[in-house]
């Protein structure tokens, strides 16, 4: 059997069956990569909803006490464990939640350091200096530390740390340095890949800072705005971002810093304890 398929000028041209069937596949074929490109293309052009949280509770804290929150993360329902400081004035502490956020086994590091993100990996604390690029490992019980070594990374300083486990149960840890890049290190702290993050857009994100893995999302903060990124390590897009302006009080009598400066995860009941330099409070709220 012939097909034929006649143009306007009325010549017509003869196709057989195999080259009907090859066009009709190339047909399905460009259907197919067409619907892939525009999924593809969707979902990297999510709206955001910079305001998809809930306020869970405000919870108070030493109005008295200067705290320069730069690193928090639970050690378990009961405590935070929190790095605040500037240089010659630094120390990591746990906060006791239960004595209405008593802080205990205070820990003064050295003149020379300024301490930054904190994390508790492998039944160890972690944290980060800024400009010596160093990373402490204490002991969860004392934070006594157990050892110390300088990041072998081409970084300006390192901020944020925090951790996750892979596919194949290998650990990963995540460090920033104050720019658009999550450093992903192994566990004996080498390099294995470098993510730029970016908006849908294709812009660049700016100014990483604290971090903190939580449901296969990386949260992170940026010292220029008060929010919190959520972005996808696989990509390295933001997924949405959420904006706390309204939860900064000004009103105080004493200066305190106009972005968010301490994100912890409470795996418990899947909310997050967020606080800036010298917040004389916690917010505990939900992401969605």
């Amino acid at each position: 059997m012939r097909y034929k398929f006649l143009k306007p000028n009325k010549r017509v041209i003869s196709y057989n069956r195999n080259q009907v069937q090859q066009m009709l596949i190339i047909c399905v074929l460009a259907i197919f990569v067409s619907l892939t490109f525009l999924i593809l293309s969707q979902s990297n052009n999510l709206e955001y909803n910079p305001n998809d949280y809930i306020v869970i509770r405000k919870i108070e804290r030493d109005n008295k006490v200067h705290l320069e929150t730069q690193g928090l993360h639970f050690l378990n329902c009961s405590y935070l464990v929190e790095s605040c400081g500037q240089n010659e004035n630094s120390e990591i502490h746990y906060v006791n939640l239960e004595l209405q956020t008593t802080i205990k086994n205070r820990v003064i590091l050295d003149d020379i350091y300024q301490v930054q993100g904190v994390d508790v990996i492998d039944g160890k604390i972690f944290h980060l200096t800024r400009r010596e690029k160093m990373i402490f490992l204490r002991d969860i019980e004392t934070l006594e530390e157990l050892e110390n070594r300088k990041l072998n990374l081409d970084i300006k300083e390192s901020r944020g740390i925090s951790h996750s486990y892979n596919k194949n149960n290998t650990l990963e840890i995540y460090i920033t340095d104050g720019t658009d890049k999550i450093f992903i290190l192994d566990s004996d702290l080498l390099l294995k890949q470098i993510i730029k993050v970016q908006f849908n857009n294709g812009s660049s994100v700016q100014s990483l800072s604290e971090i903190e893995f939580a449901n296969e999302v990386l949260y992170a903060s940026t010292d220029l705005y008060p929010i919190i990124l959520a972005i996808n390590l696989t990509d390295g897009y933001v997924k949405n971002y959420y904006d706390f302006s309204q939860l900064i009080d000004f009103s105080l009598d004493k200066v305190i810093s106009s972005f968010v400066c301490g994100i912890a995860y409470k795996q418990e009941d899947d909310l997050f304890w967020i606080s800036g330099k010298n917040w004389p409070f916690f917010w505990e709220v939900e992401l969605n």
